[in-house]
């Protein structure tokens, strides 16, 4: 039997864990030869594709369709892996190819204002620079291969290491709805994923650290968000546009929410 199979991931699932969920819930699969077809973070959710069968020999022709995602960006917070599940860092550190660090956000007053002001015409200005983007280089928290080792290993062992880039394409971009969220609800997000996510993702480091910056006063207490629906060319990194975004704005930023709506039949 050969099955392509369209189902949704839970917040804090990981792609295996998602594709074994579907096979307790759906028994007549548990024999068959299954995978997944393209990843989605833990702290991501939506749709995936799974393969049975002999599909799972031809898994390569399945990861080049393209995808349709909601995502929310939200302004004045960095972290190391681009999303919730990672720890607040400096700023403005992401934007380089150096190694990233984990240390606690350092926002300069001065951005206050600019971080406040997301209006429309620096929305107009993110959507452009996101649909020129032709390149963007992997997170460094990432299972992109270095020397044989995914990226995240080396940037958890402190290696020094050049992320590699890849050809990307933002499809379409739509105008954008701007939006607020209180620093409590942002929290309580952080800490419902990782009280989900299974698996070593430095949970307990991540809400210490999340705590620890709110406590300092490093995150606005009314976080302005972004949320856009983004039509993107297959192996296209969301959480790699907060580096763009960011360098558009001039402050950190931090994807908030991402959620995958549709994997196109292409």
């Amino acid at each position: 039997m050969e099955m392509a199979i369209f189902f949704n991931k839970k917040l804090g699932e990981t792609p295996l864990g998602c594709l074994d969920r579907f096979r307790l819930e759906h028994p007549e699969y548990a024999d068959l030869p299954g995978t997944y077809a393209g990843r989605l973070d833990p702290a991501a959710e939506g749709e995936m594709l799974f393969l049975f069968g002999d599909l799972v020999h031809i898994k390569d022709e399945y990861l080049k369709h393209d995808k349709i995602y909601s995502a929310a960006f939200a302004f004045g917070i960095a972290t190391d892996t681009g999303d919730l599940l990672g720890v607040p860092i400096e700023y403005p550190r992401i934007p380089g190819n150096e190694n990233v660090g984990t240390e606690a956000v350092d926002r300069d007053p001065d951005q206050k204002d600019s971080i406040q002001n997301i209006d429309e015409e620096k929305r107009n200005q993110i959507r452009e620079k996101i649909i020129s983007l032709k390149q963007q280089m992997y997170p460094a928290y990432s299972s992109k291969p270095v020397g044989g080792k995914p990226l995240f290993m080396h940037t958890r062992e402190g290696n020094n290491v050049v992320r590699p880039t890849r050809t990307m394409k933002v499809n379409s971009c739509d105008e954008g709805v701007i939006s607020q969220v209180a620093q409590q609800v942002l929290l309580e997000r952080v800490e419902k994923i990782c009280d989900l996510v299974q698996g070593d993702f430095r949970q307990k480091e991540i809400v210490e650290a999340w705590r620890k910056a709110i406590r300092s006063g490093d995150i606005p207490t009314a976080i302005p968000i972004l949320t856009f629906v983004l039509d993107v060319s297959s192996g296209t990194y969301i959480r790699a546009l907060t580096e763009t975004i960011s360098e558009v704005v001039g402050v950190p930023v931090v994807l908030f929410s991402l959620h995958r709506l549709k994997i196109k039949n292409n």
